[in-house]
């Protein structure tokens, strides 16, 4: 066994653990992470992550129904519109064909905005992808019973909420059009007809994003949700590539972002962008009408991208220096750039 193949199977997590008939956890990389040794167990992990995305974002639509004072979509210059289904069934099967088996359904728009289609669209990705995890963001002002059953019924993954203040003057100021007692109520049913129908799907998760008009109820508002919503946050918000005002100006820029090894957004014209903050589609990395998913993954502008991330050159790209918040990605890809 002196294959370099063979060398980094027997270190990799998979053959560590047949080697010995342990699980080690975390310290199998730690423990290993010679100069060698180290190097090839990266190298290895990242030429897998080459042949597809982990994590599939697409924006089912780019229409919303609120106007949040952090978000910079109401001065998008790319089309509000929903996502032609037969892209949607495109893309779809190309990541079925992948092995593609996560996805976010997200983007800038509202998907209880689509009502005619976001059960096709969820459908039809089940169909093709039975054992697909599936996270949903919504801000929950559509989520009526209808809604809720059908996630439940669908056994969604995750649900994300973001209710940005626990009260309704503070929360109307952030979230403007959306009336608070609707969202309140809109996600604590969700969870409630889930756990008086015995299923442990879709999660919720309550967040809330902080920002001046909100931190004075950040507090208030962990304490409202800790015992509702399976998980709840309080982030202080980002800057979308310095498009909106930041209340916390600190930067969190000192290691390569793991996101174009990892995720590929797709906005709801077709444009594949290099990162979800790129909301007016600044840098595109492709268009899934004429490309494939492994086409774009695999292109020259996005091995490019890698590159100067791993060369730790990423302002040298124009979206990349405007970023205030490199996401740092497991804990193996980051030790590298740490060791």
């Amino acid at each position: 066994m002196n294959s370099l193949k063979n060398i980094v199977y027997k270190f990799s997590s998979a053959g560590f653990r047949r080697h010995l008939g342990v699980s080690m956890g975390k310290f199998q990389f730690y423990a290993l992470k010679a100069p060698v040794v180290g190097k090839m167990i990266w190298r290895e992990k990242i030429k897998r992550l080459s042949d597809k995305p982990h994590h599939v974002s697409l924006e089912l639509t780019s229409v919303c129904n609120a106007k949040c004072i952090m978000c910079p979509r109401h001065n998008m210059e790319r089309e509000m519109k929903v996502m032609d289904f037969n892209l949607f069934k495109k893309i779809i099967d190309d990541c079925a064909e992948l092995g593609v088996k996560r996805f976010g359904l997200n983007g800038y728009g509202e998907i209880f905005t689509a009502k005619k289609y976001y059960a096709q669209f969820i459908d039809y990705l089940q169909s093709k992808i039975p054992d697909a995890v599936i996270i949903i963001n919504t801000n929950a002002s559509l989520m009526w019973e209808e809604q809720a059953q059908y996630l439940i019924d669908k056994k969604i993954d995750t649900v994300h909420v973001d209710i940005d203040g626990a009260t309704k003057k503070t929360f109307e100021t952030v979230r403007e059009k959306l009336n608070f007692e609707d969202v309140v109520n809109n996600t604590k049913r969700l969870i409630e007809l889930r756990k008086a129908q015995g299923k442990i799907l879709p999660k919720v998760r309550v967040g809330m994003i902080v920002q001046k008009e909100n931190d004075h109820e950040y507090k208030q508002h962990y304490e409202m949700w800790k015992d509702v919503a399976d998980y709840t946050s309080q982030d202080y918000m980002v800057s979308r590539l310095s498009s909106v005002v930041k209340y916390k100006e600190e930067k969190i820029v000192g290691h390569p972002c793991s996101l174009p090894f990892f995720d590929l957004n797709i906005w709801s014209d077709g444009n594949a962008v290099m990162c979800c903050d790129d909301w007016n589609a600044e840098e595109k990395m492709g268009n899934v009408m004429n490309s494939s998913i492994k086409e774009i993954w695999n292109n020259d502008k996005f091995k490019n991208v890698r590159k100067l991330h791993q060369e730790g050159r990423a302002a040298e790209l124009s979206t990349c220096s405007k970023c205030d918040w490199s996401r740092p990605g497991p804990g193996w890809f980051q030790a590298h750039f740490e060791g």
